[in-house]
């Protein structure tokens, strides 16, 4: 086993399974990581050109997963690598109804 699978399955056992949604956290990590098999694999370029395929919420909830995941691989000592995200702002979801649409109600 890869130390980046091996990682992955401590990370969960560690910390995933204790969240709500630590599945959900688990398959996001899984995407990003596909066809990664070792940390030196890793780039900052390499996780930015993945993240692309994401946007909104969806890309921030990834960028979250990411890290918290490396921050605990630091912690581990499975790494030193440090990545950095650009956070994506959401689009409102706040929806403010017009006088005749109130009207209307």
């Amino acid at each position: 086993m890869s130390s980046l699978k091996l990682a992955l399955a401590e990370y969960r056992a560690d910390h995933l399974e204790n969240l709500k949604h630590g599945t959900e956290r688990y398959r996001q990590l899984e995407r990003v990581f596909a066809h990664l098999e070792d940390y030196e694999q890793i780039t900052q370029r390499e996780l930015t050109l993945v993240l692309r395929q994401w946007t909104g919420a969806t890309y921030n909830r990834y960028v979250a997963a990411l890290i918290h995941f490396f921050r605990w691989s630091r912690h581990m000592d499975y790494t030193e690598l440090r990545p950095e995200f650009m956070r994506k702002r959401e689009a409102s979801r706040d929806d403010v109804l017009s006088m005749e649409q109130l009207g209307s109600i």
